[in-house]
């Protein structure tokens, strides 16, 4: 079960991670035709991560590098597969906080770009074959930071 947990997380993964890639492609296409010039590589970075125009994104980012240290846990229990799904339907599909201005404006940004419907929908059926949750709650949230922790805690027995 454990294996399969863990091609079920890189499943999930590979899908966010295609998505995630084409998503920010197509965000500086977008700048870089509104700006009138072709962004440096740095200069983008620094948009994405300090920009109030880009705020929105970070939701998404952060989602990316928690599913990544997700991936590498050696040993991914059923909760961590439903917390991955809570977390991911949560910011794509039922945002569950009214605060949240990804939903909204990913949805919309869905809308204007045709490219991004294909890997949103891999992305969908890939999360669809992880376990349900059995309590959706914003708790979720919380076993995120656990992700972390386990991570760091088997790094440091790989180390040792």
């Amino acid at each position: 079960m454990t294996q399969e947990n863990q091609l079920k997380a890189l499943l999930v993964r590979n899908s966010l991670w295609n998505l995630h890639k084409e998503f920010l492609n197509v965000l500086k296409i977008n700048n870089d035709k509104k700006n009138g010039y072709v962004s440096a590589p740095t200069e983008w970075f620094n948009l994405l991560m300090n920009s109030p125009e880009f705020l929105w994104v970070k939701e998404i980012n952060s989602l990316m590098a928690d599913v990544d240290i997700l991936s590498e846990i050696q040993t991914i229990q059923l909760d961590h597969l439903q917390s991955l799904r809570f977390e991911i339907e949560s910011l794509f599909l039922t945002p569950h906080t009214k605060t949240s201005s990804f939903h909204q404006k990913y949805l919309s940004f869905l809308m204007q770009e045709s490219s991004l419907l294909p890997l949103h929908a891999q992305l969908i059926a890939s999360v669809k074959t992880l376990p349900a949750p059995e309590n959706q709650t914003s708790q979720e949230t919380t076993n995120r930071q656990k992700w972390h922790t386990e991570h760091q805690i088997q790094s440091r027995l790989r180390r040792n």
